[in-house]
């Protein structure tokens, strides 16, 4: 998945807290356009948003996550 790194992160999405908002047409809009891709990176941005809404509530979720993409071990989509 280390092909679409460039184009994520020249569209923005350089923190977990932007990719966590992604939906199928953005993917097809930052170039995903094989279908098993779409589904392993929505799996996975779905995984995000449980552990997220899993955070204690003294977390203040207002401030956007700075953790970058590039900062990340890419997950293993086998």
């Amino acid at each position: 998945m280390e092909r679409y790194e460039a184009s994520f992160l020249s569209n923005g999405l350089s923190s977990l807290d932007a990719v966590s908002h992604l939906n199928t047409e953005d993917l097809l809009r930052v170039g995903v356009t094989l279908a098993g891709h779409q589904k392993k990176i929505l799996s996975s941005i779905q995984t995000l948003r449980i552990h997220k809404a899993r955070l204690p509530s003294s977390t203040d979720q207002s401030q956007p996550d700075t953790t970058t993409l590039r900062t990340l071990s890419p997950p293993s989509f086998t």
